[in-house]
């Protein structure tokens, strides 16, 4: 499946929310020294979190505070939410 196709990504995209990648994360990582430290997968790294261009402060592993002001003009940057359906899986980069 070629991802840089609108239509594919829509159907992935639908496919890995319902996976709860991002959601898992929570229980993973208990506190969030062990969260920063962890090796994350591609897919959590990419769509779980806002990009790292941004600076918004992880608070858990589920959750970045979005209060700050981005670091970044990056659309990415506006497009992250906390939502589990949205996180950032409309972002048109990933945070590697």
């Amino acid at each position: 499946m070629i991802l840089n196709n609108r239509h594919n990504w829509k159907h992935l995209q639908t496919c890995l929310v319902k996976v709860d990648d991002c959601s898992n994360l929570s229980k993973r990582f208990k506190t969030l020294k062990q969260y920063e430290l962890a090796k994350l997968a591609l897919i959590e790294v990419g769509c779980c979190r806002p990009p790292s261009v941004c600076g918004y402060p992880a608070v858990n592993a589920s959750y970045n505070d979005l209060t700050f002001h981005p670091i970044s003009s990056s659309k990415d940057c506006i497009l992250y939410k906390n939502r589990k359906p949205i996180k950032c899986y409309n972002c048109d980069s990933w945070s590697f």
